[in-house]
């Protein structure tokens, strides 16, 4: 099966699935997403989503992100992991907002582009689920893993992944296409101990199409081993039946043999009798002509 062909059936059964996938970080603007997106890098959903109520109820604007001091907003984040540097992406982006883009978090790819700290992922994100727009497809260690998993990728670079993907799947599933990778890949693909005997998607997996592969090749072989051993049943029977006409022409031959050799005796028997009566004859004559003489 083709990787699209597996696609278009993934993109039956997701739905289906995970009829309400969507981002699980928690957010009102596109602001307050873009903030989480920063702050889960490296952090789980539900560690940022417990820290950016107090976040957003204190910084409502790019300006207040941008005019907060490092250390205030540092131990805001703390928590999230690598605080230091999500601190001074926040400060740095915020600021490229409220200076060149008037407080608004601009809602293209280029333009996203240039704020720093933030990447393609990041944008993606924002453009998807903030401002609706399929600009491309989130990579994150979820999908990067399921792709692969799924066979529609062997690269292991977020970008390339993402170009093989977006061949494959129909722009407007870019988004749902992530929800739905990053909801498998949390609740049955897992990392470590994927959960196989209860994934719904499992037949469309390449270890699910080598298993299905291994089925029918050990269908063929079976048949296979089947046609042999009749053969083998065949050839047996068939050396079985000349071994039986060997035995028999044998003994028939020995019989023969046998009874030639019987025949052949008897004559030579009869011969040498009859030479034997002759010679006795002989002798009898010879002495009667002796008696004979004497008498004389």
């Amino acid at each position: 099966m083709k990787a699209s062909e597996r696609v278009a059936q993934l993109i039956k059964i997701w739905p289906k699935v995970y009829p309400n996938a969507h981002t699980e970080l928690n957010f009102k603007n596109p602001l307050e997403l873009l903030i989480a997106t920063i702050l889960s890098a490296q952090c789980t959903d539900k560690r940022v989503n417990m820290v950016t109520p107090a976040l957003f109820k204190k910084y409502r604007s790019a300006k207040d992100y941008a005019k907060a001091p490092q250390a205030e907003l540092e131990n805001a984040i703390k928590s999230t992991g690598f605080f230091r540097n999500k601190t001074k992406s926040i400060r740095a982006a915020t600021s490229t907002i409220a200076k060149k883009f008037g407080g608004k978090v601009p809602d293209s790819m280029e333009k996203l582009r240039e704020l720093p700290g933030v990447g393609r992922k990041t944008a993606n994100v924002v453009l998807g689920n903030a401002f609706g727009i399929n600009e491309g497809i989130v990579v994150d260690t979820h999908v990067i893993r399921l792709s692969q998993r799924l066979g529609l990728t062997k690269e292991k670079d977020p970008e390339k992944i993402e170009r093989d993907l977006m061949k494959l799947v129909p722009k407007e599933h870019w988004t749902n296409w992530s929800h739905w990778l990053i909801w498998h890949g949390r609740r049955r693909c897992f990392a470590r101990k994927p959960d196989c005997a209860n994934c719904e998607v499992f037949r469309l997996s390449r270890l699910g199409m080598a298993g299905r592969l291994s089925s029918v090749a050990l269908g063929v072989c079976s048949k296979l081993f089947e046609l042999l051993f009749q053969l083998l049943q065949f050839f047996v029977g068939e050396i079985f039946q000349i071994d039986q006409f060997i035995s028999r022409l044998l003994q028939r031959t020995n019989d023969f043999v046998e009874l030639e050799m019987h025949r052949f005796g008897v004559a030579v028997l009869g011969v040498l009798d009859q030479e034997h009566h002759q010679k006795s004859d002989d002798s009898v004559a010879v002495l009667m002509m002796s008696c004979h003489v004497s008498e004389k």
